[in-house]
């Protein structure tokens, strides 16, 4: 009984150690996370360094490039002494993996000194930083004369007699000193360098400490150590404490192109969502910090020619121009380099050339503002030779710009130099001189001449070279490329105007007007129509330009209003048919997506009698493509749906007998007009703003858009600037805001360097081949697509509140937080000040705000949780499996049947629970629950659903559309956003959300784009994709499921698998020029 009793204590003894060893991992991989907090990949790149250690964004941050144009000769500068580092290290060395770097820590007593200090410093510690690991890559993180070399390795040094080790010389602000020693690629291996690469090879696994063979440190340097260059610094990672002597030698040191390759097998752990990945460590250099601002000296090895001390590099481009056989106008640039000071004025020397009087004369400007001076009482017919230097605040004069020779005219070239002197000095005060008396006749007759001539320039560019854009400042609104100020609002240029059948008017009068005229495409003349948004008064006339025009496709790029204010009139039936004059509008279909609505309509024209002998249809198709996502005043966030738009609108015309109709808004300006010709009636007190964007702005931008795209299809060039300088001569303003030409060049880089991603369900195999084809680079489609969507623009991720002090704690990491731009605000609480939840909308099929991905709630963000919900009217939840590490009290953040959660205005409670299996035996677990209003009677019906494992790498991937199915059934009957989440916010819930969203696409389209879709959520939520096995596996989910479908509808197989991506040379000429 006894033996009995052992051996069950020593049972619950191993279950207890066991369960202890495994939470003790996820407490080892939640604290891994929670340690990374700068990377160089990912959202924590060297970019967002700056956010959370204030000395990255300093002045004096290194890595530089070193110029030695730009040093200065320091004769103080001589040998450094290197004390001990000729003996072999201890066997105490080892070397590290930190997932940065491969790191050896020296444990000998290896000293450097001079080098201009008196200080002893103490080697501590080596890093290396590399690129691809072949030799024509950077990996260097410091440049000599701009050449990167493939590897570079850093020794650390420290104070010994002020700090006890490296560490603690960071923390205390102490002063260090780097050795910086760069490499290049030989032939041989370098036999100094086999037991640094062995370690190397040894510890390529993250994490990973091993000891050293012993090694001599002195050999690790270049042969000759003389000549280097040193500068103060920073340290090149974070904290970058600018507390950093940098001795970055000249010589090299070579290796193998083998050695080298070793030090790309080192492996890393990159955060991906809340789970860690293992991948291969490469690019670990920071980017050369342009902004530094310090001198940078080199060494005397006694070779160096020594100049005196100097304050700033030379002044550049210095220029001169004689006025009169006097006078000598002399101008010049600002030295690129200034050396720890400041300028504070520039002096000029002059002397002649040649003859007996050599006497050299300084000339000093007033200020540092001045760059250009005029020296007067100098001789004709004489030869200067001019000199330009600056003179800094500490007395010291900079370099001397090169030399500059200037002949002095002969004769009289009198020209007025009045109006320099208010930016530029004098040499000496001006003397009076004798003026030519021109008749006045004379004058009288050469100014007429010329105004006449100026007039007839002024009519021919007005009428024939309206595109010239200048930008205007104006603090209230957008900056305008604008042409001449003729006209308040736009107008239809005379010569292009879209002319109607005359009919006759109410008085009696005749017209054939209507504010549209015709616009070239590519290779293709009057291609469209661009056209102000019609009137209810002037709809008829809209119809009938579609008619007589033979117009097929509309393209609508406003909504009727925005901000309050009416962009356009609806001009089509909402339901069923309207008239319209003598037109019948019948809208026959409505197609709403997330961003544009497709409507087809059918158009007729009373008159004609059905049957007609005239040969003409009386009825015709016509197809609206409708854009909604276009904000006011602005261009869109995102270029990817826009590129979607005009790829589908110009699918839609590839037949089509007549011109495209591209509008936008109309002004109320020309409700004023009814139908007169604006060139007739010109209001007072135009509001400019809004009569300019009638039918020019947007338009012109989709116009540019689809003709360059078809462009870039057929001759893989573009030409924005010409194209645009050529239709604004058909209509005035076309693209008429600073932002919109950004953006169309923002449009294309994407589209050239993205291609066509959208792929029919027939040839989705076919083109996942060819994704998966390494190209001549070595590198997949697949993964320069995923590098394209993994890649942030800093500009545009705006995390200000995320980031603020009292909104930090509620985020479960700061690798995944909400940009502000698709950031879910929630009502503030009383007593409290901020909307932060960490949340982001997410775009899908139908909806631009589909989705919410948030993180599992923390303990005291579960009312938040619950708000959010309540203030957007969401009716489903979707909780997704990564919590195993969480306790039950965090796991859980909904109320049990017999305890709601209060929530101030609304009360929380659980009303139903059931249990689902689904096909792989795993169990869904689908909660109800109602949100009541404590101040009225308005309840919210809430269906949670509490997912297993998904998606199981265990079961079939085609099970993954399971789980979708069943929750896109229920989301068809509820209103509002789907929430998501996940621990984090992370992948699972991206994964999620994209796969529903493609899963769409293809039932209604049947076709996909898995590259949008995944780069739309990575824009709106950065950090959710960031690995390439996360990507590819969207592309292995929908390859499943279009087999499926295949095989339920084996007649819509129509076999395309021989295709390859549709990718021409000069395509990828332009994409390589991108």
């Amino acid at each position: 009984m006894l033996i009995l009793g052992r051996l069950v204590a020593c049972i619950q003894l191993v279950c207890i150690l066991r369960v202890d060893l495994v939470y003790g991992y996820y407490r080892q991989q939640r604290k891994l996370i929670e340690e990374i907090d700068w990377s160089y990949t990912g959202t924590l790149n060297q970019k967002n360094w700056g956010k959370k250690y204030s000395a990255c964004n300093g002045a004096k941050q290194s890595p530089i490039n070193i110029d030695e144009d730009l040093t200065q000769v320091n004769v103080n500068l001589k040998k450094l002494k290197f004390h001990g580092w000729e003996k072999e290290t201890s066997e105490d060395t080892f070397i590290r993996n930190t997932g940065k770097t491969v790191e050896i820590n020296l444990t000998n007593d290896h000293y450097v000194s001079g080098g201009g200090l008196d200080t002893v410093f103490k080697a501590s510690k080596i890093t290396f930083h590399w690129g691809k690991c072949n030799a024509s890559s950077d990996g260097s993180e410091h440049s000599l004369e701009g050449q990167k070399f493939p590897l570079e390795m850093q020794i650390y040094c420290y104070d010994a007699d002020q700090f006890t080790n490296f560490e603690e010389a960071i923390k205390g602000n102490g002063k260090l000193r780097a050795l910086s020693i760069l490499f290049e690629i030989g032939l041989e291996d370098n036999p100094d360098y086999i037991p640094i690469i062995n370690g190397v090879d040894s510890v390529s696994r993250f994490g990973k400490q091993a000891a050293l063979e012993p090694f001599i440190l002195l050999n690790l340097l270049p042969n000759t150590t003389d000549k280097y260059y040193t500068y103060n610094g920073s340290l090149s990672t974070p904290p970058c404490s600018e507390t950093v002597e940098w001795i970055v030698f000249k010589d090299t040191i070579s290796i193998s192109e083998n050695q080298l390759a070793v030090f790309c097998e080192v492996l890393t752990m990159q955060q991906s969502g809340y789970v860690m990945l293992m991948d291969y460590l490469q690019n670990n250099f920071r980017e050369q910090q342009y902004k530094f601002f310090g001198q940078v000296f080199s060494s005397y090895t006694g070779q160096e020619e020594i100049h005196e001390a100097v304050c700033s590099s030379e002044p550049e481009n210095v220029q001169s121009d004689p006025k009169n056989y006097t006078s000598l106008l002399v101008t010049w640039e600002r030295p690129r380099v200034v050396y720890d000071t400041m300028i504070e004025k520039f002096a000029v020397f002059y002397q002649q050339l040649d003859g007996e009087d050599q006497t050299k004369h300084e000339f000093l400007t007033d200020g540092y503002q001045d760059l250009g001076a005029i020296l007067n009482n100098l001789l004709p017919n004489t030869s200067y030779v001019l000199q330009i230097v600056a003179v800094c605040s500490n007395g010291l004069y900079g370099k001397h710009s090169d030399q500059v020779i200037v002949d002095m005219p002969l004769e009289d070239q009198e020209a007025s130099n009045s109006s320099h002197e208010s930016r530029i000095g004098l040499a000496e005060s001006l003397e009076s001189e004798k003026k030519t008396v021109i008749p006045l006749v004379v004058v009288s007759a050469l100014t007429f001449i010329c105004l006449v001539i100026l007039v007839g320039i002024l009519i021919y560019w007005r009428k024939c070279f309206q595109t010239a854009h200048f930008y205007l400042e104006d603090n209230t609104s957008p900056r305008v490329i604008s042409a001449p100020p003729a006209p308040v609002f736009p107008v239809s240029d005379d010569h292009t105007r879209v002319k109607l059948a005359q009919l006759s008017e109410k008085d009696g009068k005749l017209t054939d007007y209507i504010n549209a005229n015709y616009v070239d495409g590519y290779n293709k003349p009057k291609a469209y129509i661009a056209a102000q948004g019609p009137l209810k008064s002037t709809a008829e006339d809209f119809w009938r330009m579609i008619w007589e025009h033979n117009v097929e496709v509309i393209v609508m790029i406003t909504n009727l209003v925005e901000k309050g204010r009416r962009k356009c009139d609806q001009y089509w039936p909402a339901e069923g048919s309207e008239e319209y004059g003598n037109f019948l509008v019948t809208q026959k279909s409505v197609h709403v997506l997330a961003y544009y609505t497709v409507r087809n309509f059918t158009l007729r024209n009373t008159k004609i009698k059905k049957g007609s002998q005239k040969g003409r249809s009386s009825g015709r198709a016509v197809t609206q493509y409708h854009y909604t996502q276009w904000p006011d005043m602005g261009v869109p966030e995102y270029t990817l749906p826009v590129l979607t738009f005009v790829r589908k609108a110009s699918h839609a015309k590839r037949h089509a007998v007549g011109p495209v109709v591209v509008h936008c808004s109309t002004s109320p300006l020309m409700e004023h007009l009814e139908r007169e010709p604006p060139h007739e009636f010109c209001p007072s007190g135009a509001d400019s703003e809004e009569a300019n964007s009638a039918g020019v702005g947007r338009t012109g931008t989709y116009i540019v858009l689809d003709s360059m795209l078809q462009q870039i299809q057929h001759e893989g060039t573009v030409n924005i600037f010409g194209f645009l300088k050529h239709i604004r001569t058909q209509r005035n303003y076309l693209v008429q805001t600073e932002e919109q030409y950004i953006f169309i060049h923002d449009a294309l880089v994407e589209a050239i360097l993205s291609k066509e991603t959208e792929v029919l369900e027939t040839h989705i195999h076919a083109y996942v081949n060819a994704l998966l084809i390494p190209g001549p680079t070595g590198k997949t489609r697949l993964e320069k697509q995923f590098k394209l969507l993994s890649q942030s623009n800093t500009q545009q991720c705006d995390y200000s509140t995320a980031l603020k002090q009292c909104n930090r704690e509620k985020n479960r990491t700061s690798s995944i937080i909400p940009v502000e731009r698709s950031r879910v605000g929630i009502s503030s609480l009383s007593g409290e000040g901020t909307d932060y939840i960490n949340a982001s909308y997410i775009m899908g099929y139908y909806q631009s705000n589909e989705f919410i991905i948030t993180q599992h709630p923390l303990l005291h963000t579960i009312k938040d949780f619950w708000r959010m919900i309540w203030d957007h009217n969401a009716q489903i939840i979707v909780m997704l499996p990564d919590s195993q590490n969480m306790a039950e009290d965090e796991f859980v953040y909904w109320p049990n049947k017999d305890e709601p959660i209060n929530c101030e205005s609304f009360k929380v409670t659980m009303i139903a629970e059931e249990h689902k299996c689904l096909s792989n035996e795993e169990k869904l677990i689908i909660q109800d629950f109602i949100l009541e209003a404590t101040q009225d009677d308005y309840v919210l019906e809430v269906r949670h659903f509490q997912c297993p494992k998904w998606p199981n790498p265990d079961s079939p991937i085609s099970k993954t559309f399971e789980l979708i199915s069943i929750i896109k059934e229920e989301a068809s009957n509820r209103d509002g956003p789907m929430i998501v989440h996940d621990e984090h916010g992370g992948v699972t819930a991206g994964t999620f959300c994209a796969l529903t969203t493609l899963m769409h696409q293809l039932e209604n389209e049947n076709s996909v784009d898995v590259y949008q879709v995944a780069k739309m959520i990575n824009l709106m939520r950065p950090g959710v994709f960031t690995d390439i096995e996360q990507y590819q596996f969207l592309y292995k989910a929908i390859l499943s499921l279009v087999s499926t479908r295949q095989e339920e509808n084996p007649s819509a197989s129509m076999d395309s698998n021989g295709s390859a991506l549709p990718d021409g040379n000069a395509a990828e000429s332009l994409e390589s020029l991108v």
